[in-house]
């Protein structure tokens, strides 16, 4: 799962929303929350890529357009897991 695949699948869930409030009213309820959840999707794909971004190069030591997402978020999982850890036992 690289950068490309992560994009895709993002900016698809965010245009389906945005596709789902055109189907409402301006003043209606439902619009409002679907351009809410499009307004969240757009922030967690901007984290993912953010983190996968600057967290993945330094693990794997790659630019960040060629990373596989998936093995890198494993392994800063992990890295985070046990930072944490460590600061609590101390």
């Amino acid at each position: 799962m690289g950068f490309l695949y992560s994009s895709v699948v993002w900016l698809s869930r965010i245009s389906l929303m945005l596709s789902i409030a055109r189907i409402f009213t301006a003043r209606d309820h439902f619009r409002r929350v679907a351009i809410a959840l499009a307004g969240v999707f757009f922030i967690f794909y901007t984290a993912i890529s953010v983190v996968a971004a600057v967290g993945c190069e330094r693990v794997e030591g790659k630019p960040w357009y060629i990373l596989r997402y998936d093995k890198c978020i494993k392994a800063i999982k992990e890295e985070t897991l046990s930072a944490i850890l460590g600061y609590i036992r101390e």
